[in-house]
């Protein structure tokens, strides 16, 4: 049996999560809203770390990626603190922290798969594992 390649793993498994992510922001689910975009990208950022990182040769070109990724880490740890946070606040004002968590995860998440899927496109063509 031929190992799944890393490219179609993270599309079939990030295709699942976003489209909870997704509905829960349409039906102003807030906190489920954030709560799936911080698996959404843990598992991104999981996926750099293996699938990309360790494939960059150049020097520049990793500490370009490692400052990207650094971006998206400390968006991470702003939504996760948000999180934890809006559960002292009243829940008027914890519901618009958490929209601008789940937008700011948004956003995130679009431009960190879309670094991924980049990358690995490029990097496939130096990696036949890939």
């Amino acid at each position: 049996m031929e190992p799944e390649n890393p490219l179609e793993k993270i599309a079939r498994d990030f295709k699942d999560l976003y489209e909870e992510f997704d509905i829960a922001l349409q039906e102003n689910e807030f906190d489920k809203a954030v709560r799936t975009g911080i698996d959404i990208m843990e598992s991104l950022l999981d996926a750099v770390d293996r699938y990309v990182l360790p494939y960059i040769t150049s020097p520049r070109v990793r500490e370009i990626a490692v400052n990207i990724i650094g971006h998206h880490e400390k968006a991470l740890a702003y939504a996760k603190g948000t999180l934890e946070a809006a559960q002292e606040i009243p829940p008027l004002y914890s519901q618009t922290v958490k929209e601008k968590a789940a937008n700011m995860l948004s956003t995130g998440i679009s431009t960190l798969f879309g670094f991924i899927l980049g990358a690995l496109i490029v990097l496939s063509g130096t990696d036949p594992l890939l």
